[in-house]
């Protein structure tokens, strides 16, 4: 006895929209590996010559319009993103990576109203730690507190 399956129909490349009965969901951009040059540690030292500092960056927003649509005006340009975030680690300088991680979350929340959360991670090369690690690092997640008020903003609702 076979068991027939239904397929679902095929998608169109015309239509931005997903198909009847397929469900929308928020999605995950990401970056990983941005570095940039930086002033920050928390020995004053640490702060006078600039050395690099990695930064991974995982946002969510709607993303479905972009999956149908192939449309670069319907997700995130990456580059907004990783310019945030070298504006913060190049023109600022804080003693904790956790502050600088912060920083970035909080530029990226006001500067890209369609983001619903932002997970940011600070890597700082060869803290002054014993045992040598190569490097520490810093996660830190901001949900947008006003997500529920989604009018207006098209990757939000």
């Amino acid at each position: 006895m076979s068991t027939k399956t239904s397929t679902p129909p095929p998608l169109s490349a015309s239509s931005p929209t997903p198909p009847e009965g397929v469900r929308t969901e928020a999605g995950v951009i990401g970056l990983e590996g941005l570095t940039f040059d930086g002033h920050h540690g928390y020995y004053r030292g640490e702060r006078t010559r600039a050395r690099p500092f990695g930064v991974d960056l995982q946002v969510g927003r709607r993303v479905d319009r972009a999956a149908h649509s192939d449309e670069l005006e319907d997700t995130l340009d990456y580059n907004g993103l990783a310019e945030t975030a070298g504006r913060i680690v190049t023109e600022t300088s804080f003693r904790l990576i956790e502050r600088l991680a912060g920083a970035i979350a909080d530029a990226l929340l006001e500067e890209h109203p369609t983001l619903r959360w932002v997970e940011v991670t600070v890597h700082k090369p060869s803290p002054q730690v014993v045992g040598n690690p190569r490097a520490a690092w810093v996660r830190l997640r901001r949900d947008r507190i006003d997500v529920l008020a989604t009018e207006g903003h098209p990757g939000l609702e």
